[in-house]
């Protein structure tokens, strides 16, 4: 009889306490990716990304069909980028 009562009593206290600390850890991590979140989004908008993205795509488009076959072939192996030649 003292085992079920000490099995209810430590089952209510890790109950009460994760009920206790689950928010706070909840809304400790939102707080942290929103955090993340506004500094990747400014990172992004940064002219430094968007010549980067721009190079990238005017490189695409100077492709000769081979290359472009090629890259799409990598593409869809799932090589992270086309200038990897350990591929």
């Amino acid at each position: 009889m003292t085992k079920t009562i000490l099995k209810s009593a430590f089952f209510g206290a890790l109950v009460g306490a994760l009920l206790f600390f689950v928010p706070g850890f909840i809304l400790t991590i939102l707080i942290v990716s929103l955090v993340f979140k506004l500094v990747f989004r400014r990172k992004m908008r940064s002219g430094k990304f968007q010549q980067h993205r721009l190079a990238f795509m005017d490189k695409v488009r100077n492709m000769s069909e081979e290359e472009y076959n090629q890259f799409k072939n990598n593409f869809s192996k799932g090589h992270c980028h086309a200038h990897c030649h350990s591929c």
